[in-house]
């Protein structure tokens, strides 16, 4: 191996964060903004569906705590994972069931 190389999971990192950056970014430009141009005009005529009640009896107050609490534990596993150390792989994946609860709670 060549001693100028970069570590293989530096390259594959970055190139990972290019396709996420694309996919919130530049894809919803390039695709999202002619569709809503169309659906905002006034010879569409689309109704909406009225809203199903949620599954689970949450008040708005908690529902906000909890996106704020998935926000922020989502936020600690992309920094965890980031960091790319082996010991913190245990961290890593304790707060990911947590986080697939709350993502349940706040989908139904």
């Amino acid at each position: 191996m060549d001693g100028n190389a970069e570590p293989i999971h530096i390259i594959w990192t970055e190139t990972l964060n290019l396709y996420i950056f694309l996919n919130d970014f530049i894809f919803p430009l390039v695709f999202g903004l002619p569709v809503f141009i169309v659906m905002t005009s006034p010879m569409v005529n689309v109704r909406c569906v009225p809203r199903k009640p949620s599954r689970i009896n949450i008040s708005d107050k908690r529902k906000r705590v909890l996106v704020l609490v998935y926000t922020l534990m989502l936020s600690a596993i992309f920094l965890l994972t980031q960091i790319g150390l082996p010991e913190i792989k245990p961290v890593v994946i304790a707060l990911s069931a947590p986080c697939a609860a709350l993502a349940l709670m706040l989908m139904l």
